[in-house]
């Protein structure tokens, strides 16, 4: 693989370490501004609104720039935003830098997801779009126990300037290493640019990454809540089971990029879905059949998260890879915004997993979450189906 792309993974830790150490970091930052968990819990919920409206709407605008201008440019930019943040006299200078550190996290991983593709060529996207997302994944498993050690050991605002440090380190090798080339040229409007966000082959792939992240994410937001007051598990084994998917994800991002690179990837997407729902539907069995002791119940619940993780980071590479390979048919010069568009979807799908899973428990109860985890998943896999079965027919009718 070219060095860039062990560069943009190196990126991608430190964008990851922003967005997962700050959960970590939350009772240090309440104690700094005197403010309740609601309040410092909206430094998540903005950064993940500036990510989901930097991956598709700002990667549409800046498209026309150089790619290497870009990533330098979104790296910097999202190093002197955590030099304010740990300088910040507010909460809600905080809250608003971290807005803006969202957007260049999701204008970053679009051209960094599309470059590595690029550099590589269709036979290898898959490997490089899943090197890239590795930095995000390990920052996944670290970020939120480091915060939380950071957070007791040393004040938040040292962590913040850590960071800003990290990533102008990466913005120099990045500044270094990457190839130029040129823009969109300027006949590609900023209208046609927009306008690739409507394409439906573009949003056909974006609803399967939305319902996959929504199924997901419909059970994964309350899985401590439902190994507490479910499976009456300890502190220490739900503790377990987030860091199996923590862990389990890391290797789910690689094995996704070598699983799109070996079988294409529409057929690895239907593979990841379906490993999915089979998940959900076991985790509903394991509670309605009250299968052995309740010892044993957690200990296969731990092994089930773990497959969660993998599964949920197997998705990222080949769904990721998949848009960009779409974009490429449909339109030149689109693969950054497709890319931006997807990572969007990403997020889009965890705030809707969120929220369907606090409907489902206030109106359902909280047993009820594997189950409508599983039917949204499948209603993915039926729009990966109508996706294949539309291919084949295009395939046909040219033949």
């Amino acid at each position: 693989m070219p060095f860039v792309i062990y560069a943009c993974a190196l990126c991608a830790f430190a964008f990851g370490l922003s967005e997962f150490v700050v959960i970590g970091l939350a009772p240090a930052l309440g104690a700094s501004f005197d403010a309740v968990p609601a309040e410092v819990g909206q430094t998540v919920t903005w950064y993940a609104l500036g990510v989901t409206l930097g991956g598709a709407i700002l990667t549409a605008l800046t498209s026309s720039m150089s790619r290497k201008r870009l990533l330098v440019g979104a790296v910097l930019l999202f190093s002197l935003v955590h030099i304010a943040m740990a300088i910040a006299p507010t909460l809600l200078s905080v809250v608003a830098a971290r807005f803006v550190s969202g957007l260049t996290h999701g204008v970053f991983l679009a051209a960094a997801a599309a470059t590595a593709a690029h550099l590589v060529g269709y036979e290898r996207a898959g490997k490089a779009v899943a090197l890239v997302f590795s930095g995000l994944t390990i920052a996944l498993v670290f970020g939120v126990p480091l915060g939380a050690y950071l957070g007791e050991h040393l004040s938040w605002r040292i962590v913040m300037l850590s960071v800003a440090v990290f990533a102008l380190v990466g913005a120099a090798i990045l500044a270094k290493k990457v190839p130029y080339e040129p823009g969109v040229k300027a006949e590609v409007t900023l209208a046609e640019r927009l306008g690739l966000l409507w394409k439906p082959e573009l949003l056909a792939v974006l609803l399967v990454t939305v319902l996959s992240y929504t199924s997901l994410f419909t059970f994964y937001t309350y899985i401590a809540a439902f190994m507490a007051e479910v499976m009456h598990a300890s502190e220490v084994f739900v503790g377990l089971a987030l860091l199996a998917f923590g862990v389990s994800a890391v290797a789910g991002n690689l094995f996704g990029g070598w699983l799109r690179d070996g079988i294409g990837s529409l057929n690895a997407s239907l593979y990841v879905v379906s490993a999915l729902v089979v998940i959900s539907v076991l985790i509903a069995l394991l509670i309605a059949l009250q299968v052995g002791a309740a010892k044993t119940e957690v200990l296969v619940m731990l092994v089930l998260a773990g497959g969660l993780g993998f599964v949920a980071f197997a998705a990222v590479a080949v769904f990721q890879s998949r848009i960009i390979e779409v974009a490429q048919e449909i339109a030149p010069h689109s693969s950054d915004v497709a890319s931006g568009l997807n990572i969007s979807g990403f997020n889009l799908g965890i705030v809707l997993g969120s929220l369907l899973g606090s409907a489902v428990i206030s109106h359902l109860g909280i047993t009820y979450l594997p189950y409508c985890s599983a039917l949204v998943g499948l209603a993915s896999l039926l729009a990966l189906g109508v996706q294949r079965f539309s291919e084949k027919r295009v395939a046909s009718a040219a033949c």
